[in-house]
């Protein structure tokens, strides 16, 4: 592929990116808060490179493969899969055994967590609170 075909497709790709984007900075500013939209608007602006990626091949004629989705061997799939469930291990495991930090109790889920969860830990874990709390 030639270098002025390269420059090109990395062009499109970044003005997609910003076209998509300021969408949802545009929703985040106007709310006023990160967390707006029930945190909707920033998971949609995660989204934005990968969707202007796959707007761009789209645009240029290219096969998704040239973005090198594919399989690589299966040792390889297996540790990425276990690594990220090993961490998440060791840290909940450090944090629960220490008393850093437990299950959500009573107190907790009558004061600020009433809002939204922003993480599955909280969402996970202070569901079971939920339901005891007085309006």
């Amino acid at each position: 592929m030639p270098a002025n075909e390269k420059r090109g497709g990395i062009a499109v790709f970044l003005v997609l990116t910003l076209g998509l984007s300021s969408i949802f900075y545009f929703l985040i500013l106007k709310s006023g808060d990160v967390g707006g939209g029930w945190g909707a608007y920033v998971g949609c602006l995660m989204w934005c490179p990968g969707v202007a990626a796959l707007l761009t091949c789209k645009y240029l004629g290219r096969d998704l493969l040239s973005l090198g989705w594919n399989w690589g061997k299966g040792r390889y799939e297996v540790i990425c899969y276990f690594i990220p469930l090993a961490y998440g291990t060791a840290i909940y495991a450090f944090v629960w055994l220490t008393g850093l930090g437990g299950f959500c109790s009573l107190k907790a889920s009558q004061g600020t967590l009433d809002l939204a969860p922003y993480d599955l830990g909280r969402a996970l874990f202070c569901t079971s609170c939920s339901h005891r709390r007085s309006r």
